[in-house]
C-alpha cells in the first residue's frame, strides 16, 4: 500500500508539476506561484480521504514545510534565517510583483533597481536582450488610479540576488508592495 509521506510540499502554479491522491484537483487554482502544505496525518491515509491544502504562510505551515529539508534551522551570514535556496532551485527566473505610485517614470527606475540589484551595467538595455545571464523583463504592467502594479521577470542565480532585489526596492520611496 502507498505510504504518502507526512508534509508535502505543493506548487499551486500548475496542478501538472505535483499530482497526488493527497491533493485535490483545486488547489492548483489558489493563485500562481503559491506553496501550499498537504498535511496528511495518520488518520487521513488510513481512511483514503484527501490531505487539506493550507497555505504557507499559516504558522504552522512553515515549520511543517521545513521539517523536510536538510538544514532547517541554519541562519546566514548575516544573521537572518532564510530559507529560499532549499524552496528554490538557482538559477532561475525569478518573479517579482511590485507595487507603486505612477511618478515620474516609475517602471523604468524598478527595471533599473532589479537590474542595479543583479549587479547588471546600467546602461545597458536590460530589457532588450537575448543573453539569458542578462534577461530583466516586464512581463506585466497594470494601472489602477494612481498605482501601477508591474510583474518582472528576472534572472538570478542565487538566493542572495532575490533578497537584494528586495532590499533595492525597499529604498525607493514610491514602491507600497513587493513581492
Amino acid at each position: 500500500m502507498f505510504e504518502p509521506p507526512a508534509y508535502i510540499p505543493v506548487t499551486a502554479a500548475r496542478s501538472d508539476l505535483f499530482r497526488s491522491p493527497l491533493v485535490k484537483s483545486g488547489a492548483s487554482a489558489c493563485g500562481t506561484g503559491r506553496l501550499y502544505v498537504a498535511r496528511a496525518t495518520s488518520s487521513l491515509r488510513s481512511s483514503g480521504h484527501r490531505a487539506r491544502v493550507r497555505p504557507l504562510h499559516c504558522s504552522s505551515g512553515l515549520r511543517m514545510l521545513l521539517r523536510g529539508f536538510p538544514n532547517p534551522g541554519a541562519f546566514n551570514s548575516d544573521g537572518k534565517r532564510r530559507i529560499i535556496e532549499e524552496l528554490v532551485q538557482f538559477p532561475t527566473e525569478f518573479e517579482f510583483k511590485v507595487v507603486g505610485l505612477r511618478q515620474g517614470d516609475f517602471t523604468d527606475d524598478v527595471v533599473g533597481l532589479v537590474a542595479g540589484a543583479l549587479q547588471r551595467a546600467e546602461n545597458l538595455d536590460v530589457r532588450n536582450t537575448t543573453s539569458r545571464d542578462d534577461r530583466v523583463r516586464i512581463t506585466k504592467v497594470r494601472d489602477r488610479g494612481k498605482y501601477r502594479s508591474l510583474t518582472i521577470v528576472a534572472f538570478c542565480e542565487t538566493g542572495a540576488q532575490v533578497y537584494s532585489v528586495y532590499e533595492a526596492l525597499e529604498r525607493d520611496p514610491r514602491v507600497l508592495f513587493k513581492f
